[in-house]
C-alpha cells in the first residue's frame, strides 16, 4: 500500500507541474502584459503675442514717491492684527489738509500695554481706534485715538458716544493728523 503523505507529494507536484505549464508560457512571451500605443496629433500653433509701445513706456515710468512718516515702519507692519482689529502705531510727522479729519483723544500712558488695553477696550465696543506713537524730551507715549471724522461735529458727537457707551469722560476733540513737535 502506498504511504498517504507520499500520494499528497505527488498531486502537490503535479498541480505545479500544471501551473507552471500554463503561465509560463504567458510571461515568457508578454501576451500578459498592456500594449503602448502612440496616437499621433497635430499640436497647435504657438500663439503670437505683440506689445504695445504704450504698456512699456507706463512700464518704464517711475513710481510715484511717498513720504517716509506717511508710511508704517517695517515693525510697525509686523504688528497689523487682522483677528483682533488693530492697527500699527504710527508717528504723525506732517500735515496734510487734504487729508486732515477729527479725532477723539481717549487717552495718553507712557506704558504700551496701557494704551493697547484701552485700544481693545474701546475696539469691543466697536469704535474705530489706534494708538498714534509720539516722542518728547526722550520720553515715549502712546495717544489713543477714536474716529476719524470728517467734521468736527460728528467728532463731538464721537466723543458723547464713548462717554455714554464707556463712561469715559477724559476725551477730547483735536485735528488729525496733527503735527508733531519731535
Amino acid at each position: 500500500m502506498v504511504d498517504v503523505n507520499l500520494k499528497y507529494r505527488i498531486v502537490g507536484i503535479t498541480v505545479l507541474f500544471a501551473l507552471a505549464v500554463i503561465f509560463v508560457p504567458m510571461i515568457l512571451d508578454g501576451s500578459g502584459r498592456d500594449q503602448v500605443t502612440r496616437v499621433e496629433m497635430d499640436m497647435p500653433t504657438a500663439p503670437k503675442l505683440t506689445f504695445s509701445d504704450d504698456l512699456v513706456q507706463s512700464a518704464k515710468a517711475p513710481a510715484p514717491q511717498h513720504s517716509k512718516s506717511s508710511q508704517p515702519s517695517e515693525s510697525a507692519l509686523e504688528k497689523i492684527d487682522l483677528v483682533k482689529n488693530t492697527i500699527p502705531e504710527v508717528s504723525v510727522k506732517e500735515n496734510n489738509a487734504a487729508l486732515s479729519g477729527w479725532v477723539v483723544q481717549v487717552g495718553a500712558f507712557t506704558e504700551q500695554e496701557k494704551a493697547h488695553a484701552l485700544q481693545e477696550r474701546l475696539a469691543q465696543a466697536s469704535f474705530d481706534v489706534f494708538i498714534e506713537i509720539g516722542e518728547k524730551q526722550g520720553q515715549h507715549y502712546y495717544r489713543v485715538k477714536a474716529g476719524p471724522e470728517l467734521s468736527k461735529d460728528e467728532a463731538l458727537e464721537l466723543q458723547a458716544k464713548i462717554a455714554n457707551k464707556l463712561s469715559i469722560e477724559s476725551g477730547f476733540v483735536t485735528r488729525h493728523p496733527n503735527i508733531s513737535s519731535d
